[in-house]
């Protein structure tokens, strides 16, 4: 069991170092100091493994200065909304984290 989160926390902590490179790398900006600074906002369903992803952000937020947020909603709003997102050809997030139901 320890295993199995343990690989979970590690492929969220990949997923969002590479969109937040992504995100970084369009805007290309640094602040002083040395930083980069941007914001990345991820869309996940309302449970405790998004309240983890979010404290991952506020660590990579504070090794990086680029703002990690984690929006969520309930579960039964959370296809509508992301799929309205899609149709919409929105920005309103840099990455949603889908469910694995929408893999079949």
């Amino acid at each position: 069991m320890k295993a199995r989160k343990l690989s979970f926390f590690l492929a969220v902590s990949l997923v969002v170092v590479f969109a937040a490179s992504f995100a970084v790398s369009a805007s290309g900006k640094k602040a002083g100091g040395g930083k980069l600074e941007g914001e990345l906002t991820i869309f996940w369903a309302e449970w405790d493994p998004a309240n983890y992803l979010q404290e991952l952000c506020n660590i990579f937020t504070d090794e990086t200065g680029i703002v990690a947020k984690v929006e969520t909603t309930p579960w039964s709003d959370f296809q509508t909304k992301t799929f309205n997102e899609f149709a919409a050809r929105g920005d309103a997030y840099d990455l949603v984290v889908g469910d694995s139901q929408w893999l079949g």
